[in-house]
């Protein structure tokens, strides 16, 4: 179950043996590898793969477009949503430890669980 969990379908390796052309997303495998198939070669780092680089894959069907700022949305409620809380607008909410702005309490949270582990979940609202 957990090899499924871990497993991402149609992703570019990450990680590069620095003696062969063998790629992975995880570099514990990689790791492994290295020990298996050049044992007499030292480990010491894996290399990231930086030829290439990971894409987000992004919806071509987009069907809604905001009349304000053109922006594409595959659903008519996500531009809805839009354009009621973010575009042209100021950003409302501000995280308590930096300076970080959002117009979206959600992504403060997740900004500080991110940056400022151990904290508590709050926020300061700009106006």
């Amino acid at each position: 179950m957990w090899d499924l969990i871990r497993h991402k379908c149609g992703q570019i390796p990450r990680y590069a043996c620095p003696y062969c052309h063998k790629k992975d997303n995880s570099s514990s495998n990689v790791y492994r590898h290295i020990r298996r198939w050049h044992p007499k070669l030292p480990v010491g780092v894996v290399c990231p793969n930086v030829s290439r680089k990971r894409r987000k894959v992004y919806s071509v069907n987009k069907s809604h477009y905001c009349p304000r700022c053109n922006r594409g949305f595959t659903l008519k409620k996500n531009m809805r949503r839009h354009l009621r809380h973010e575009c042209g607008m100021a950003p409302k909410y501000q995280c308590p430890y930096c300076d970080k702005p959002s117009k979206f309490t959600q992504n403060i949270y997740a900004h500080i669980r991110k940056y400022h582990p151990g904290q508590v979940l709050c926020f300061k609202r700009l106006y």
